[in-house]
């Protein structure tokens, strides 16, 4: 049975040491996320508060909390899910029964570290031991799961630790990723990166997430990115969407720049994205 799985990534960029005023303004703008998007499943990274599991509709979501990173689930959709690996900066869980054929999908939940805070190669090094647990993981016979990968990089989809055949190779071309999937090694199977649909927009926010200091980059510095295997990929234009409003909330400062309004939200703007997928359970 085919089913559209709603995918939601957010850096909501909480502490517990923050301010109620923000944190109560960044709790109201999940809360209109949930309820307008209905996502399926979605990632927030930077939620080391203890309020952030009232804004989450337990009734309707069960929900995982690790290192400040929150991966909540539709109960209705998904059976609870296992470990697969984790460390500070990822973590990947198994959903059993969804997928293509229902074997299954990894999600995965990332926060890599950034230059601005963990030092030049901070990103890299948390993506190449991420790549290295893919590896890990593939290379388990009878491996078949799809693979979700999503969250905060804290590098743009054309560096070369996301697009390199030797780390998470993930591509802007979907017809090229089956090609790929075709014929390499499942160890090494690529991932299609939907958020190249974000360059050249003309009008709106740039990307995700404002750098103010130069040294770091061009001011727009980096996109939060969904990132899935060809299994749970739409054949035509990616459905993902840079989310600059919602509800009452304008979650960016007036044009040109569009620079995320931190009153209001986070230093970071919310990604959702739709993907086709198979449950691979009957329901006669």
């Amino acid at each position: 049975m085919t089913e559209t799985l709603n995918l939601m990534q957010w850096n909501i960029g909480l502490t517990r040491e923050d301010e109620e005023d923000i944190v109560t303004s960044r709790l109201k703008v999940l809360e209109s996320l949930i309820e307008e998007y209905t996502p399926s499943i979605f990632a927030i990274q930077e939620a080391d508060h203890k309020d952030i599991k009232d804004s989450i509709p337990q009734e309707e979501y069960n929900f995982h909390i690790s290192d400040g990173k929150v991966t909540a689930y539709d109960n209705d959709y998904w059976y609870t899910p296992s470990h697969k690996f984790q460390s500070p900066q990822y973590i990947g869980l198994v959903f059993e029964h969804i997928g293509p054929e229902g074997d299954g999908v990894l999600f995965v939940n990332i926060h890599a570290k950034s230059q601005l805070r963990g030092g030049r190669g901070s990103p890299e090094g948390s993506l190449s031991n991420l790549q290295n647990d893919l590896y890990a993981a593939r290379s388990k016979e009878g491996y078949s799961l799809e693979e979700v990968v999503m969250g905060d990089y804290n590098v743009n989809p054309y560096n070369d630790c996301l697009i390199s055949k030797d780390l998470l190779s993930a591509h802007r071309s979907l017809p090229n990723v089956k090609t790929q999937t075709k014929t390499r090694p499942i160890d090494k199977r690529p991932l299609y990166n939907p958020t190249w649909h974000f360059f050249g927009r003309h009008d709106g926010a740039l990307g995700t997430h404002y750098y103010s200091t130069p040294q770091y980059g061009s001011p727009w510095a980096v996109f939060d990115q969904v990132m899935v295997t060809d299994g749970l990929a739409y054949d035509g234009e990616a459905a993902v969407e840079l989310v600059t409003e919602v509800g009452q909330h304008r979650l960016v400062k007036d044009p040109p720049k569009y620079i995320p309004n931190e009153e209001v939200g986070s230093d970071h703007l919310p990604v959702v994205a739709k993907i086709h997928y198979e449950t691979g359970i009957s329901t006669d």
